[in-house]
């Protein structure tokens, strides 16, 4: 039995005993996605997002999943909403410009590229603001 299906397992367990645990569908869709399961990795995130729709990275997760899938108006959907709950989310910028590009969306593409530069010329490693001089 490999890591992925130990910590499903595990995860199966902590359901058990709590079936109200947000983040232990997110870690457990995770290992699935990680297996290839997609549709059960989608079946978790959405409970994830069900027990606590203000966790921005699970959008990020399900998009990722939507998106590898050819689910590109579900993934954009998944990205903004990230975008939404994090405003300076990155990596929601960022895959949301993946996903306009793949579908020929250029501007959007650019316009979500652009902020992710701009948002790293403005936050340090730790998420912080970077002091700006004048």
């Amino acid at each position: 039995m490999g890591e992925n299906e130990r910590a499903i397992k595990d995860y199966n367990e902590v359901v058990r005993i709590n079936p109200h645990y947000a983040t232990v569908y997110n870690n457990r869709a995770n290992a699935y996605y990680d297996l290839g399961q997609r549709e059960k990795a989608l079946e978790d995130y959405n409970e994830a997002i069900r027990l606590d729709p203000g966790d921005a990275d699970v959008y990020i997760n399900r998009g990722n999943v939507l998106f590898e899938g050819s689910r590109f108006e579900l993934a954009i959907m998944d990205y903004s909403e990230a975008i939404r709950i994090s405003p300076n989310y990155v990596e929601a910028y960022h895959n949301r410009g993946l996903v306009y590009r793949r579908i020929g969306q250029y501007d959007e593409s650019d316009r979500d590229f652009s902020r992710v530069a701009e948002l790293k010329s403005t936050t340090n490693t730790d998420g912080g603001v970077v002091a700006k001089s004048s």
